[in-house]
């Protein structure tokens, strides 16, 4: 069972929250005492023992009417069942009701929910879903006593969160005692010792002899199973498990031809090793797992927090992964909807603010306490675009060539920049002028008078200064870079986009009309000529009057459509889009060769 949606309220900082969890990798990136804490607390109730610790006075917002009232704040988990965790629920749940045929309807579940007060038509805060009704877990388990029974069943099938501890990452000696026990099972050494084959502790030999010969032979496994395939950085680092005076810990040879206790390897090297062995001792499990990363790699130098983010991509095209952080090294800027920017004020409380890329990286540079002239966080090289959809659509492009032998390019050597519209253009140019750094900049085909005017600046400039291009260089009476992307998967992507506002009551279908988008897409102003003509024709917006809708030009966001566009385009087969994506791979090698970018 797959967490999928949380939502908050009145929690601590947190007024009102709806988080949809994603697949792959979330940034959460907020300002000290903004609620980032407080938003990966909530993921602790996945525990239903840890519902009944909640407090009024501890966890209710204080200027909530909950508080005054003296109520629990409401939290509500909600998660997908696939045909897996349907197949398990039977299963597993057989033995406690007679019933064959009330068993059965599990195969049409759809949901499961944990809320913190009663569903108000079943009054149960634990139950299932299908499409039509809810089920308290009485409903499958009718004996009172073998609900702890059923409650253990389902938390075992439903999402894992794993986060490292700081006690745990120290874990790496225990006494030969400890081992034999197995009282200590969560520690890194013993965790270590079972990748390397060791099943039964009880079979540790006492005899100081018996147990060195055992430990090298564990220490090469070690090194076979663990070492050389997931710790790359460094191929002379090896593992050895030794035992001195009743002690049996994990010490590290390199090639400085010394030994080293993990205890002396420094914080930054211990919290990257405690990670690689949790994922190790979970690569065989099939369960929906998350990885909580509460400021990872906050001790590490700017160089290796870049090692660890490329680790962390890794990672989660397995698991998925949510960390915290302060750091720009930490964030790829090509992958910007994974950032979340927390912002907490007195009137809204702790909330997400989802466009942190907007107005050039505004909201996160506020979050991570830069300003503009902080350069260490943008590159040499820049790339000037004039909105937050650009840095979404050229991302997602350069990271599909990239991935697919098109290109090879070092991301990490130049920034992509949002001047927040094309009136901004001039002033972030001469900004980024006057620091002296190489710019290319990428326009829309329809702004002559802006283009005029960076045009005449740049033939004041130095050769290679400054590099200005239209979008219509690229293609024939193109305007802006949608009318360079295919336009079946264009299509897709505002379709999914609109069904997701539709589902959000941002918009509602007219009736009658049709909720997708179907016709032949315009080859030139394809937001103009068809997306927005569709969106105002066929929904509309309770927000807003009937005469303020018909005059609206921007109906639905452009970004929205790029955050869906990114989704869509790693789900298709590149060979049948090769094709369709001519113009585009056009436009992502003049980018790399006018910056240099080549790696």
């Amino acid at each position: 069972m797959k967490l999928v949606d949380i939502e908050i309220e009145d929690y601590k900082s947190i007024k009102k929250l709806d988080w949809k969890l994603s697949n792959g990798l979330t940034c959460l990136v907020g300002q000290n005492e903004s609620g980032k804490s407080n938003i990966i607390e909530i993921l602790d109730y996945l525990k239903f023992a840890n519902l009944d610790e909640l407090s009024t006075e501890i966890h209710t917002n204080r200027s909530s009417d909950r508080y005054v009232e003296q109520e629990l704040p409401f939290i509500k988990l909600k998660f997908n069942l696939n045909n897996v965790s349907r197949k398990l629920l039977r299963e597993q749940l057989d033995p406690y009701n007679a019933d064959k045929d009330v068993l059965n309807e599990i195969k049409d579940l759809t949901h499961f929910t944990i809320q913190t007060t009663p569903n108000e038509k079943l009054d149960e805060k634990i139950y299932f879903e299908d499409k039509t009704h809810s089920y308290g877990i009485d409903y499958f388990v009718p004996n009172a006593g073998h609900l702890p029974a059923a409650l253990e069943i389902i938390e075992n099938i439903q999402t894992k969160v794993v986060k490292l501890e700081e006690d745990y990452i120290d874990q790496f000696e225990l006494t030969l005692d400890q081992l034999i026990a197995n009282s200590v099972p969560d520690s890194g050494l013993v965790k270590l010792m079972k990748l390397a084959g060791v099943s039964d502790f009880t079979k540790l030999s006492k005899d100081p002899k018996r147990l060195a010969i055992y430990l090298k032979r564990i220490s090469k496994n070690l090194n076979t199973k663990f070492t050389r395939k997931y710790y790359s950085q460094d191929d002379s680092v090896q593992l050895n498990v030794v035992h001195h005076s009743g002690k049996v810990s994990l010490e590290i040879f390199d090639n400085t031809d010394t030994e080293y206790d993990i205890h002396e390897r420094s914080d930054g090297f211990k919290y990257f090793f405690g990670l690689l062995i949790e994922v190790a001792s979970l690569s065989n499990d099939s369960s929906d797992i998350i990885f909580l990363l509460d400021e990872p790699g906050s001790k590490l130098h700017p160089s290796g927090q870049r090692d660890l983010l490329k680790y962390l991509e890794e990672l989660s095209e397995k698991f998925r992964v949510i960390y915290t952080t302060h750091s720009p090294f930490l964030i790829n800027r090509l992958y910007p909807n994974r950032v979340k920017v927390i912002e907490r004020s007195k009137a809204q409380g702790t909330t997400f603010k989802h466009k942190g890329f907007s107005k050039n990286w505004h909201p996160m540079r506020s979050a991570l306490g830069l300003n503009l002239s902080d350069s260490f966080y943008y590159s040499e090289k820049a790339l000037i675009v004039e909105g937050p959809e650009d840095i979404i659509y050229l991302g997602s492009l350069i990271n599909l060539f990239n991935d697919k032998e098109e290109i090879k390019v070092n991301t990490d050597i130049f920034s992509f920049i949002d001047a927040g519209g094309e009136g901004n253009l001039p002033a972030m140019i001469q900004i980024m002028i006057e620091e002296e750094r190489p710019i290319m900049v990428l326009m829309d085909s329809d702004s002559e008078k802006t283009y005029n005017k960076i045009e005449k600046k740049r033939k004041t400039l130095k050769s290679g200064q400054l590099v200005l291009n239209q979008i219509n260089d690229f293609k024939n009476d193109s305007i802006s870079i949608e009318d360079l992307l295919p336009k079946d998967l264009l299509k897709k992507a505002i379709n999914a986009y609109a069904k997701e506002l539709v589902e959000d009551h941002s918009l509602i279908l007219v009736e009658g009309k049709s909720s997708e988008l179907k016709g032949k897409l315009s080859e030139n102003s394809v937001y103009k000529n068809s997306i927005a003509p569709f969106i105002k024709d066929n929904f509309t917006n309770p927000s807003k009057e009937k005469s303020d809708w018909e005059k609206e030009k921007v109906p639905i966001s452009k970004v929205g459509i790029a955050r869906h566009f990114e989704k869509e385009l790693f789900k298709e087969d590149y060979l049948v889009l090769k094709t369709d994506l001519v113009n585009c791979l056009k436009l992502v090698k003049t980018v790399i060769q006018k910056l240099k970018l080549k790696d």
